[in-house]
């Protein structure tokens, strides 16, 4: 014997009655289809159905994620933007290029506030605030993954060679004159 599949029309029929809290044997009354064909296409359009729920619950997730990721690739930008500036001063200059950046990744870089007066996001440090961390070194880690994600999403935009070569070889530079410079100062403030 072969086996018999619904016409969309039937299985609208069988849907709509099995959610009207119909047994098996009423539907077969009602629609004249063996219960056992109406209970497999049935089981199939149920299955069917779960599927896409779960594709679509797996879409939201990632989409969810990735503007999370879009949200802290542009959080750690602001960030970086922000504490890359030239210092005030050169007390502010005591550390090279290195010590720079492992003092960076320990800080909190993807906290925000809102400016009062502008109610526009300000990007600062985690030092305004009690931050703390749970293993520095994976914190560290995750940090350099995320600037390492920031160049992969811009590379096309933004020349990173900047912030590579040319900012950590001036930094470095400076650092390296920053003691004959101090002592020239002295110099010229005991005289």
């Amino acid at each position: 014997m072969r086996r018999r599949y619904l016409s969309e029309e039937e299985l609208t029929t069988v849907i709509n009655l099995k959610r009207t809290g119909s047994s098996w044997v009423n539907i077969q009354r009602k629609t004249e289809i063996n219960r056992r064909t109406v209970k497999r296409a049935y089981e199939k359009w149920e299955r069917s159905q779960s599927t896409d729920e779960l594709k679509l619950a797996r879409t939201e997730v990632a989409a969810t994620e990735f503007r999370t990721r879009m949200e802290s690739l542009t959080a750690l930008a602001g960030s970086l933007v922000a504490n890359l500036r030239i210092p005030v001063s050169l007390a502010d200059m005591e550390k090279n290029t290195e010590q720079f950046f492992s003092w960076l990744w320990q800080q909190d870089l993807l906290q925000r506030y809102i400016s009062s007066e502008t109610q526009a996001k300000v990007y600062t440090m985690g030092n305004t605030q009690s931050f703390r961390i749970g293993d520095p070194q994976s914190y560290r880690r995750e940090q350099e993954m995320l600037l390492q994600s920031l160049k992969a999403h811009t590379r096309e935009e933004v020349r990173w060679n900047i912030l590579d070569d040319d900012w950590s070889r001036a930094r470095d530079n400076c650092i390296s004159i920053l003691s004959e410079l101090r002592r020239a100062a002295r110099e010229v403030n005991k005289t």
